[in-house]
């Protein structure tokens, strides 16, 4: 084994938008851990519900407010973490989270403590939580990490092999960001953390942590539906979802692309056939998202660094 630095320095990028009581709650969690982040950016994706006012009131070293002059969506918010977080070359690893996350004492420090399990920790691009619903701790049906072809290789350790999780708590490599870059922004919502999960996974390894728990605290639900949507107002963002899932297909190999277009075609059908309200929105929806996404070609952004003569 190589040396390696098991006391690594973690900067927190934490993404919130309108959900001012969720955020302090969060950051109460994270001030609580018992292995402490040297840094906790809050980027604030341009709240209008006075988080804006709460974030100028805080007087902390550790947290480091980042007010966006507009909403970039979750996706955006994330690159822009990520690069501010990454450009200031002081970190090992970025640990991000919604602001609806919230961990556990122990969540970074069994996190950090999954390094020591692995005989190449320097080879670790992504560790994943495990995300519990609520203060029930109901099983995620959510932001379930997908398992690799090797997943039990570390499995006594209580470590999975995984190749994509969820932004709701993921500890990612300083490493991984500058050989892989940032997430797209042009994601806007959905989709964009397994993007990003998947392309470090191709030249990093990754596990799921079971012993880092943390409570995703908003209410649980059945996913992403389409068909299920009564709000109108609403079923315009699921474009976001369809394209980015169509992208998401066409970067990792035909057969993902084949189940991304049977998917298509099912949805189509259940919507024009079945039981939904508002099925021709529903249907421009989601076609305009699916062919849009067969040609959407975002530009993979990388973190920049200052060149000292």
């Amino acid at each position: 084994m190589t040396d390696f630095n098991y006391n690594p320095n973690v900067a927190v990028v934490l993404v919130t938008f309108n959900r001012l009581q969720y955020l302090k709650e969060s950051l109460n969690y994270l001030l609580a851990q018992q292995y402490l982040p040297a840094k906790i950016y809050v980027i604030n994706n341009a709240s209008t519900d006075g988080t804006t006012d709460y974030l100028a009131t805080l007087d902390n070293d550790l947290i480091e407010v980042v007010n966006l002059d507009q909403n970039v969506g979750g996706a955006g918010g994330f690159s822009a973490g990520l690069k501010i977080a990454c450009e200031a070359n002081q970190f090992d690893y970025y640990w991000v989270m919604d602001d609806d996350t919230y961990p556990k004492q122990d969540s970074l420090q069994e996190l950090i403590a999954a390094l020591q399990k692995v005989n190449q920790p320097e080879q670790v691009g992504v560790l994943a939580s495990n995300v519990r619903w609520g203060k029930d701790s109901v099983p995620a049906i959510m932001n379930i990490p997908q398992v690799n072809e090797q997943w039990n290789q570390y499995a006594e350790q209580g470590l999975v092999g995984i190749t994509s999780s969820s932004f709701v708590s993921m500890l990612i490599s300083d490493a991984a960001v500058r050989q892989c870059g940032l997430p797209v922004a042009e994601f806007f919502i959905w989709g964009d953390d397994v993007e990003y999960s998947r392309r470090i996974t191709q030249r990093f390894d990754g596990y799921f942590v079971g012993s880092s728990l943390v409570e995703h605290a908003t209410k649980a639900n059945t996913g992403v539906d389409i068909i299920a949507e009564q709000n109108p107002d609403k079923i315009g963002r699921y474009y976001y979802n369809f394209r980015n899932q169509a992208y998401i297909a066409r970067e990792f190999g035909k057969r993902d692309r084949v189940k991304n277009g049977l998917k298509y075609f099912y949805l189509l059908f259940k919507i024009t056939f079945g039981k939904s309200q508002y099925k021709l929105k529903k249907v421009r929806v989601l076609t305009k998202g699916y062919w849009k996404g067969l040609f959407f070609k975002p530009t993979i952004q990388f973190p920049q660094f200052k060149k000292h003569n």
